[in-house]
């Protein structure tokens, strides 16, 4: 229902004039007094921002591209936590006056047009938490358009391992490949983490950078799995809507493609979404729930993209009275095997051997092969079900997580 809504939404919200500031403006009522009609106007752009970042996560949760693109969004940054929550006007006016420089200054579009350049280095230090979840929200209209026609070109191409990182100014279509553009905005958002605090509690901030990082992973997960031919190949096995032939078809790309480096870079990033899902829950403890449209795809699609790998991956050797080791080894029937956690695995020379190898894995100790695939699925669904606080909207995810560790 709520993607049936969302056209309407945003249909309303960009004939209204919320998208563009002088549209915001002109609807100023002269009679009323200053604090009121900046009142106004925030509600205005905070609704405009709200329905940019819904109609992204939305869609991407059904693999569509997001409607509304960046240079539509031609609004002033919205103002900090700290000043929409102010209950005095002298709280509200202080909290204002201490807000970063230069967040008036250019128009959100513009800002984001010139951070995508590869000739423009915009000063970026006055963006606050939020901003970063905004910020990449802004990449994945134009990310999901080059990543789908990289798919698409590599389905019907006699070349299944085809290195998307080898795409480097086509793919992006500002000049710097998403690669280099989605590490720049970390770089970024990790430089200002911790200057620009006291704008939100802790527990809000610590949200915006939980969703922000969950998209940031989740981006390079689009851009080294095919998502649209993983669902497919689970719509075919789980339902008749594809004929055998196809269904073999699928599998036959996917089993190709988990033999290359980027089945590997979307492994990774995927185990890395459950690691930052289960670090955040344990921070914010029971206070907030995870749950929300954002979260939801990010740990559906990554247990998703596990599975497509799990199943493909026999390593029985490890699995057969074997042992985990605190040395990154597992003493098997074959002698010691070197196996690398990859929830542990975030040094760049551990990653760059184990994916430039043929070395083993596993999930929180859990070796990483087809037999355990249904105990890998269990960690996401229990990290679902744990964060959910009761919601039943959790449920239909989970089930079909749980339907899939019958496929194998």
């Amino acid at each position: 229902m709520a993607c049936m809504a969302l056209p309407t939404l945003t249909m309303c919200t960009r004939e209204a004039g919320y998208f563009r500031v002088e549209g915001v403006v002109a609807q100023d009522e002269k009679s009323a007094s200053h604090v009121s009609r900046w009142l106004i106007r925030e509600q205005k752009k905070r609704l405009a921002y709200a329905v940019f970042r819904l109609d992204c996560y939305l869609h991407l949760l059904r693999d569509y591209p997001p409607s509304i693109r960046v240079p539509e969004l031609c609004l002033h940054y919205p103002c900090s936590e700290a000043a929409w929550n102010a209950t005095t006007v002298g709280e509200w006016e202080l909290a204002l006056a201490r807000e970063p420089l230069g967040r008036m200054d250019k128009t959100y579009s513009l800002t984001c047009m010139q951070a995508l350049s590869d000739t423009i280095r915009p000063n970026l230090a006055f963006l606050l938490p939020e901003d970063f979840e905004t910020g990449v929200v802004a990449m994945q209209s134009r990310l999901w358009e080059e990543v789908q026609h990289e798919h698409e070109t590599t389905l019907y191409s006699v070349s299944p391992s085809f290195d998307i990182r080898q795409a480097s100014v086509g793919i992006a279509g500002y000049g710097l490949s998403w690669q280099v553009q989605l590490d720049m905005w970390r770089s970024t958002m990790d430089h200002l983490t911790g200057r620009n605090v006291g704008f939100c509690d802790k527990s809000t901030e610590t949200w915006f950078y939980f969703t922000a990082k969950m998209q940031y992973h989740m981006s390079f997960l689009r851009m080294y799995a095919d998502l649209t031919l993983i669902q497919r190949l689970i719509d075919g096995l789980s339902t008749n809507n594809y004929s055998p032939s196809l269904i073999r078809r699928f599998e036959a790309r996917i089993q190709l493609w988990t033999k290359s480096s980027n089945a590997k870079q979307a492994l990774w990033h995927a185990v890395q979404i459950l690691q930052l899902f289960k670090e955040t829950a344990l921070s914010i403890k029971t206070s907030r729930s995870l749950i929300c449209p954002s979260t939801v795809t990010c740990l559906f699609r990554a247990a998703q993209v596990v599975w497509a790998i799990c199943r493909s991956v026999l390593s029985c050797d490890l699995c057969e009275t074997s042992s985990a080791q605190h040395d990154n080894t597992w003493h098997t029937h074959r002698g010691v095997k070197a196996v690398y956690d990859l929830m542990e695995l975030q040094n760049d020379g551990e990653l760059g051997f184990w994916n430039d190898n043929r070395a083993k894995a596993s999930i929180g100790n859990i070796p990483f092969c087809a037999c355990h695939m249904p105990a890998i699925l269990d960690l996401y669904i229990e990290s679902l079900q744990m964060s959910s606080l009761g919601w039943s909207s959790v449920t239909p995810v989970t089930d079909a997580l749980a339907a899939l560790k019958l496929q194998q």
